[in-house]
């Protein structure tokens, strides 16, 4: 019973405690299908590494943007790739919003959030 394995255990408890409403869902799975239709690999070529996608000291990838004058914290994640690919989709998530009225940024990076460790999972 490491601390470490005490922390998986509390973060997935979270994961499977966070139900999506309906709408929320449709918002995410629009957002996955829009990043996909336009990926940006072309010809076999990289995908070019987008502002907000930096990589640790531990050797993980952190994707991070920039919403309501704010820097964001998006999450953590083992490749490039996923980082690369949940930036994207929580950048769609966050355009396809209005813009936010008071208590509405919360709730919008959330769901972002949400959808892009939704959007690496699929």
């Amino acid at each position: 019973n490491t601390a470490k394995q005490g922390w998986q255990k509390r973060k997935s408890d979270v994961f499977k405690k966070s139900k999506l409403d309906p709408q929320e869902n449709d918002k995410i799975n629009a957002a996955i299908a829009a990043v996909k239709k336009s990926d940006r690999k072309v010809a076999g070529k990289e995908m070019t590494l987008p502002r907000g996608v930096t990589v640790r000291p531990s050797g993980k990838w952190q994707a991070q943007l920039y919403y309501a004058g704010k820097s964001r914290y998006i999450g953590v994640f083992e490749s490039r790739e996923d980082a690369c690919y949940a930036y994207e989709v929580a950048r769609q998530i966050l355009v396809s919003c209005k813009e936010p009225k008071d208590g509405e940024v919360d709730v919008n990076i959330n769901l972002a959030r949400k959808a892009a460790f939704a959007g690496v999972r699929k």
